[in-house]
């Protein structure tokens, strides 16, 4: 909408211009200067709209980066945590081996001991001793393992526990993230629009 005013009559009692027309007078003569304030509403409200999506364009890129930092960090704490175990699994399974082989081997010797000292002796003693020393000592083993699986299954569950009590605060975290971000926004775009 464009509307001119001749303003030379400026010293008669006229009524006040238009509120969509701005008048200025350089040196001593009258001049009018149209605005034409439809066309600088819109254009200052695409200007508004660019300027929001840009904002929210940033803001969603930092939280994007955010998140992805959290999630590697965390895949990245997960995978420390499961080597570990791994290592503390694959120790106990060692110590295990090495404390069954040395049994069998003490089992072993009793055997040849006892089969040496039965034929030094004509006369065969029928001694269980030696048999129930080799079955306690296998029972005590097998003792020791189901104790050490016990152990390992607990310190699986304790760190499972773990990670997940530290995922469930890093959610937290980024939920208080998120909704900061979305207030911030919320503030940029209603400081914007006024």
């Amino acid at each position: 909408m464009t509307l001119t005013i001749d303003i030379s009559s400026v010293g008669q009692t006229t009524s006040p211009p238009p509120p969509d027309i701005e008048m200025s007078r350089t040196n001593s003569s009258s001049t009018a200067v149209i605005i034409d304030w439809k066309e600088k509403y819109e254009q200052l409200h695409i200007e508004h709209q660019l300027e929001v999506e840009r904002i929210r364009q940033q803001y969603e890129h930092e939280l994007r980066d955010k998140i992805t930092g959290l999630y590697i960090s965390t895949i990245i704490y997960v995978q420390s945590h499961m080597c570990l175990i791994i290592d503390i699994r694959s120790q106990l399974k060692h110590d295990y081996d090495y404390r069954v082989n040395d049994l069998r081997q003490q089992y072993e010797q009793l055997q040849l001991q006892q089969q040496h000292n039965l034929s030094l002796n004509s006369t065969m003693i029928n001694d269980n001793s030696f048999g129930e020393q080799i079955r306690e000592q296998l029972r005590i083993a097998k003792q020791y393992e189901n104790d050490e699986q016990k152990t390992i299954n607990s310190l699986l569950l304790t760190q499972q526990h773990q990670l997940i009590d530290e995922n469930d605060n890093n959610g937290e975290n980024l939920k208080r993230l998120v909704s900061r971000l979305h207030t911030e926004g919320t503030h940029v775009r209603n400081a914007c629009s006024l």
